[in-house]
């Protein structure tokens, strides 16, 4: 039988225990075969939390707890009629939590390590152990929500903060984009509502799929969102983690979950945009790892369903397979926003807003030929077409060909600099 302190003093990253002074015998003579009376010990034992015990929580669960945070707790704990005796007690996870986000987190996946360390290393583990032990792990990943507490959650604003959605509104085009975005805010706000005046609020995915072409303002409206959805309340960060496969998939057996769930740590609080999320699911080599992150991916949504928006963006055809490859995919990412093709006049207003944001004025002449090459690039678009892309391309090539025309002038004056002609647009 593994003993306890084969994982805490040895075993579980040496980084954490290197200079460290071996934890007391309460800690460290408890086997695995004991785990889950040691869960209670944990969560309920009847010690104060001693120095020790700090440092155990701070190096191993790396956490990086104070002793005035643990000071700052004790204090709001007694301020508010708790008797702080036990070890870890829920009201503690709760103070802890406002005071360094993540730590409920830490001590999950310290417990959730243990428990999966016994029902591998002890064959007697029962179906009933195991659900005994997802009812303690419960409260920790939902941040113990304490009524007497935990202040009452903000009433979400009657409109989204004004500068979020006014950019939104006043991107080229989308209009179709626009109104959903409208619609997912107006259920966010609803769902607020019930539940602040304590209505049962249902289940409600605010997962994301968005589907088109590279270049229709994905990225945007995704960060948007972020900054919308922590306006109303919904997320506490508001900050946008743009990710691909090749940060997600490992090389080697065993990395991948582990780069997944460091992607997914840095997100929570915000929305993780997972860029051709597709590319995930396209190789079912044994060798490949993708559907391997799409698994890890699923339970950490699941684990952190309240602090994490995931969107996954990418070639609508493309995209349907890769719901379609994982049942869980289906039944959380049940919102799909569309982004069409800019048409021809959309293009023109790009290309016009990409020379007013450099202070470039078009004449007359440079502004029709402007029209006409951006024109030409819309009729001549493929199935992939490239969108705002192709016109930040075109600006370049426009911005080029006036450093060349000025490379003939000796010290060209700010008028110069800030003026196209049409000898700088491409035909």
């Amino acid at each position: 039988m593994y003993l306890l302190d084969q994982l805490v003093n040895g075993g579980l990253d040496a980084r954490f225990t290197k200079g460290n002074p071996k934890f007391p015998h309460s800690l460290s003579m408890l086997t695995l075969g004991w785990l889950f009376p040691m869960l209670d010990y944990v969560m309920t034992g009847d010690e104060r939390v001693g120095r020790v015990h700090k440092r155990f929580l701070n190096e191993v669960l790396n956490n990086g707890l104070t002793v005035g945070d643990f000071n700052a707790a004790d204090k709001a704990l007694r301020d508010n009629g708790a008797a702080f005796d036990p070890k870890v007690p829920p009201a503690f996870l709760l103070i802890a939590e406002r005071l360094q986000p993540g730590f409920c987190l830490s001590i999950y996946r310290c417990l959730d390590s243990l428990i999966q360390a016994a029902i591998a290393w002890d064959g007697e583990r029962t179906p009933q152990d195991i659900a005994r032990a997802e009812e303690v792990l419960r409260p920790i990943r939902q941040h113990f929500h304490l009524p007497d507490l935990t202040p009452a959650p903000a009433a979400p604003k009657s409109a989204a903060s004004g500068n979020a959605l006014a950019e939104l509104e006043s991107l080229i085009g989308l209009q179709g984009v626009k109104q959903e975005v409208r619609n997912g805010v107006n259920l966010a706000r609803y769902l607020l509502n019930r539940r602040n005046n304590g209505l049962p609020v249902a289940a409600t995915s605010l997962h994301m799929v968005f589907t088109g072409n590279p270049g229709t303002g994905k990225t945007t409206v995704a960060r948007l969102i972020a900054d919308i959805y922590r306006d109303i309340g919904i997320l506490r960060k508001g900050h946008l983690v743009e990710t691909d496969r090749s940060k997600l998939v490992g090389k080697f057996l065993g990395q991948t979950p582990s780069q997944v769930a460091e992607i997914v740590d840095s997100a929570l609080g915000g929305v993780l945009f997972i860029d051709e999320a597709y590319s995930l699911v396209v190789n079912r080599d044994s060798e490949d790892y993708g559907f391997e992150a799409v698994d890890t991916l699923l339970k950490l949504m699941e684990d952190h369903r309240d602090d994490l928006v995931v969107i996954v963006a990418g070639y609508t055809a493309e995209m349907e397979q890769f719901i379609q490859a994982n049942p869980g995919l289906k039944s959380r990412f049940t919102r799909y926003i569309h982004f069409d093709d800019y048409n021809a006049g959309d293009l023109q207003q790009i290309f016009q807003r990409l020379c007013d944001k450099n202070e470039l004025r078009l004449k007359p002449d440079a502004k029709a030929a402007s029209q006409r090459a951006v024109e030409q690039i819309w009729q001549q678009r493929g199935e992939n077409f490239g969108n705002a892309r192709e016109v930040r391309t075109f600006f370049e090539s426009v911005m080029q060909r006036h450093a060349n025309r000025l490379s003939l002038v000796d010290s060209p004056d700010k008028a110069a600099l800030s003026t196209l002609t049409v000898e700088d647009i491409p035909q």
